[in-house]
C-alpha cells in the first residue's frame, strides 16, 4: 500500500505551493497527517490514487494486525 499525503497551510501564503510526500505504510502516513493537521495544514490522502479521508487513514493505522 502507497499513501500520498499532499499537504498546503490552510490559510493560503503568497508563494506558498502543495507539497506531496509518500509513506508505505498506514502507520507513518497517520503520523505524518496527524503532525500536518496539527500544525494547520489542509491534507489530502490517496491511498493507492484513491482519495480516502483521514478517519479512514486514523482506522487502518490503529487497526490491530
Amino acid at each position: 500500500m502507497t499513501f500520498k499525503i499532499t499537504h498546503e497551510p490552510l490559510n493560503r501564503i503568497p508563494g506558498v505551493k502543495p507539497r506531496t510526500v509518500e509513506k508505505v505504510s498506514a502507520q507513518d502516513a497517520w503520523i505524518a497527517v496527524d503532525g500536518l493537521m496539527r500544525s494547520d495544514e489542509r491534507v489530502i490522502i490517496f491511498k493507492n490514487g484513491r482519495p480516502i479521508s483521514w478517519q479512514e487513514l486514523r482506522d487502518k493505522a490503529t487497526a490491530a494486525p
